[in-house]
């Protein structure tokens, strides 16, 4: 429950919460609430809890050695989520090498719950682990997608246009899904 800070209307339920790691604390995450008052048509968001995520301190402190010290790959898959997806949609973050479940992800959007896969040599010898890996995630509501390192530099304009779909797709409601028109 949250009072409506122009009226003070007291409102039960919020519209949606969303899980957001908290700045300078990636082990903590908190539950935000966005609420609307149906008197005075506000909205505002509340912190309605928090929680100690999912990884141990180990794993936490190599995801922060990796955001350091990223691949040619990261980076430049970064260069396209910056330069040509986020720019699209403005409310939805990419964060970089995020703890997630005990799994670390190279990008994550928590508001979409889409982790972003880059796939080097190394992934050629434990394809049986990161099948077990998307598993656990999905099963969590993460959608992980995995692309390969030549794809990220010699295809950049077209996995950031699959990737914008997929985006557009996760933040279309269910019901505009249903009935889209079929080309």
């Amino acid at each position: 429950m949250a009072r409506c800070p122009k009226c003070r209307t007291k409102v039960q339920i919020p519209q949606r919460t969303i899980w957001l790691p908290m700045r300078g604390h990636e082990s903590i995450q908190l539950n935000i609430g966005v609420f609307y008052c149906p008197k005075c048509r506000q909205q505002w968001r509340a912190v309605l809890g928090r929680r100690q995520a999912a990884g141990t301190p180990a794993k936490f402190e190599k995801a922060g050695e990796m955001r350091s010290n990223p691949t040619p790959a990261e980076v430049r898959m970064w260069e396209i989520l910056k330069g040509q997806v986020m720019p699209n949609f403005p409310n939805h973050i990419f964060y970089r090498q995020v703890v997630a479940f005990g799994y670390i992800l190279d990008f994550y959007c928590p508001t979409l719950r889409i982790g972003l896969e880059i796939d080097g040599e190394i992934h050629d010898d434990q394809k049986e682990y990161d099948k077990q890996r998307d598993t656990n995630l999905a099963r969590r509501g993460i959608k992980v997608l995995r692309t390969r390192n030549e794809v990220v530099f010699n295809n950049p304009q077209a996995l950031a246009t699959q990737l914008c779909k997929i985006i557009g797709d996760r933040t279309t409601p269910w019901y505009k899904r249903i009935f889209r028109k079929r080309k």
